[in-house]
Formats: structure tokens, C-alpha cells, sequence
């Protein structure tokens, strides 16, 4: 979740650059701002753990927090069964010749179901990586929902987008072309170093894995029996 004092630290630098708008009306621009963010770049993204079943290509996935929007990339270690095993040996073991995580093919076209390219003819142990974005909020302070750690290293980044869509607004008291032009061009340039951020080598524990560099969304179809949750930040 956003935490409260990060969000009201934008509002606040906001509101000091748009004469006459309103926290409700910053936090609407804050919420397209970040979905712009997410979207582009994908460095918002959850590792779920899967047990893949033999002769079973598709599955259901589900996120801990905000909202699946791609498939990353799909890894499977075919010396463990389940990913119980594999953590149980890895929290044993944690030099141990634990194999390998490797890409597989796989894709989603309906956003939550994910299908492997091909059939597997044993269970193995899977990580499922899905890029995520945020959601509306539930709550009566309209806060995006979305990862706490996303202000804290883009805030002056987020700040610029937020800065830039309202200046560009017509007719506005805080309307400003030129500015407007000026904050656009540096949230772009945020999304892109937070792209390249995520595009760069991550590891997973003591078995490295890392997106391949022609990193992209996938699609396709797909159904799921095992699945738990990690967040990944930069």
C-alpha cells in the first residue's frame, strides 16, 4: 500500500504548483499517473510460485495486491516436484546444488490465465512472473492502491507526471503550456530509467534468474493449482 505520508508529501508539492486544485482532484491525476507509470514501465511486478502438474498447461493466477496486466517471464526446475520441496531444500542447503530455474514459453491472453507452450510430461516446481498495476481504491480517501515503494524512489518523477497533466488541462487556474510540456518531458524520462531498472539482471535467493533483456508481454490463454506471492522493488 501507499503509505499515507508519502502520498501526502506529493499532495503537498503538488499543491504548492496548482493555485486552486483540489486534494480529490490531485489524487484522480495521481491514479492515472501511476497506471501510466506501471504500464510502461513494468517495474511493478510478483514471483508466484506454482506447482506445475504433469500433462497441465494451463493456469489461474491471482496477485496479493493490485492488478495482473502481463505476463513476465515463466521459469520452471524440473529437479524439484514442488516449490515446498525446492524451499525446504534451498532453507537446508543454501549453498547446495539446487538446479536451475529456466525459461519456458508460456503466455496469457485473459488477463489471470496463464498456458505453457508445452506440454510438461512431469510436475516441476514454476515461478510465475506477472507485471502488475494499480487499482482504484476502496477506500473513502480515495488513495490509489498500489506498491509503498513507488513514491519513495519516483516521487520526483510521479510529481512531474501529476504536475504536467494538470497544467495541461485548459481553462484551469493552474493551467501553464510551457510547464506542462517541461514536467511531461521529465515523467517520461522516469518511466524510463524505472523501465531500465527493471529490464536489469535481478536475482531470486541463491539460484540466479533474471529477465531476459528482450523482456516483453506475451499472450495467450490459460488454469492453476499452487500459487503464492512475492513482491520484487528496485
Amino acid at each position: 500500500m501507499l503509505a499515507k505520508q508519502d502520498v501526502q508529501k506529493l499532495l503537498n508539492q503538488a499543491a504548492v504548483k496548482l493555485a486552486g486544485a483540489s486534494n480529490a482532484g490531485i489524487k484522480a491525476e495521481l491514479y492515472d499517473v501511476l497506471t501510466e507509470f506501471f504500464d510502461i514501465s513494468g517495474s511493478w511486478y510478483e514471483i508466484l510460485q506454482v506447482d506445475g502438474t504433469a500433462y497441465q498447461t494451463d493456469y489461474v493466477v491471482g496477485v496479493t495486491e493490485g492488478q495482473i496486466i502481463r505476463l513476465g517471464p515463466v521459469y520452471t526446475n524440473s529437479l524439484f516436484t514442488t516449490n515446498a520441496l525446492y524451499n525446504a531444500a534451498k532453507l537446508a542447503s543454501p549453498g547446495g546444488n539446487l538446479g536451475q530455474f529456466t525459461p519456458v514459453s508460456a503466455s496469457m491472453a485473459i488477463v489471470g490465465k496463464v498456458v505453457l507452450s508445452n506440454l510438461p510430461n512431469a510436475p516441476a516446481a514454476m515461478r510465475f512472473v506477472v507485471i502488475k498495476n494499480v487499482t482504484l481504491p476502496t477506500t473513502h480517501d480515495q488513495t490509489p492502491v498500489g506498491p509503498d515503494w513507488v513514491l519513495p524512489l519516483w516521487n520526483r518523477y510521479i510529481l512531474d507526471g501529476v504536475l504536467g497533466k494538470m497544467m495541461s488541462t485548459q481553462n484551469k487556474s493552474y493551467t501553464n503550456d510551457t510547464l506542462g510540456t517541461y514536467h511531461l518531458k521529465k515523467f517520461q524520462e522516469g518511466i524510463a530509467r524505472a523501465r531500465t531498472a527493471a529490464l536489469a539482471a535481478n536475482t531470486n535467493g541463491a539460484q540466479a534468474w533474471c529477465f531476459p533483456q528482450n523482456f516483453r508481454s506475451q499472450s495467450q490463454r490459460g488454469y492453476l493449482n499452487v500459487s503464492t506471492g512475492n513482491d520484487q522493488r528496485f
